[in-house]
């Protein structure tokens, strides 16, 4: 499967959803971590915007007590934290 993440009209559509309804902005991203998590494991972002991001995310579905959606944000976020830890052990 091909993803081109950088196309400017994807990133545009992308940022009008994001404005005109975040709900659903935060639905396609959660989607899109769910189908894809390693694309969050082995984004170049740094590990602190990584888990700042997912940790507002957290707080929404938190807010709407979307608690099976939470524990999978949580989990993602651990894997993140011990990705990292081990990137650190490598070196």
């Amino acid at each position: 499967m091909n993803h081109d993440f950088n196309d400017p009209e994807f990133a545009k559509h992308l940022d009008q959803i994001r404005r005109e309804s975040p709900e659903t902005f935060l639905d396609l991203v959660l989607q899109a971590l769910k189908a894809y998590p390693e694309f969050a494991l082995e984004d170049i972002a740094p590990e602190n915007k990584k888990l700042s991001a997912l940790q507002r995310m957290l707080e929404y579905y938190e807010r709407i007590e979307n608690y099976e959606d939470c524990d999978f944000i949580l989990k993602l976020k651990e894997r993140i934290q011990a990705a990292s830890t081990q990137d650190g052990k490598k070196d």
